[in-house]
């Protein structure tokens, strides 16, 4: 069985098995993986989430953006046999 391995020391680095690191479209979307795996097993909400990743932006700017970069996230394990849904809520 392959295992996903995240490694956050010296930058981010996120492999599935032995393949080549998985690589993340967007540096805002590396940040908010990066934060959310160090923070493994708490629950944020997406208004907290707005308001670290999205301080200075309008609520509307901010909603757009949260939600396009969970869904580059999403995009990062296609190809994979791993549902994100298991791990990302």
């Amino acid at each position: 069985m392959r295992s996903l391995t995240v490694r956050l020391f010296g930058g981010l680095e996120l492999r599935y098995g032995t393949a080549a690191p998985l690589a993340f479209p967007t540096r805002k979307a590396r940040s908010i993986f990066a934060f959310l795996a160090l923070n493994r097993g708490r629950i944020f909400s997406r208004d907290f989430l707005r308001g670290t990743f999205w301080r200075e932006s309008r609520e509307a700017v901010a909603k757009k953006g949260l939600r396009t970069e969970l869904w580059r996230i999403r995009q990062v394990f296609d190809g994979i046999p791993l549902d994100p849904a298991e791990f990302l809520h």
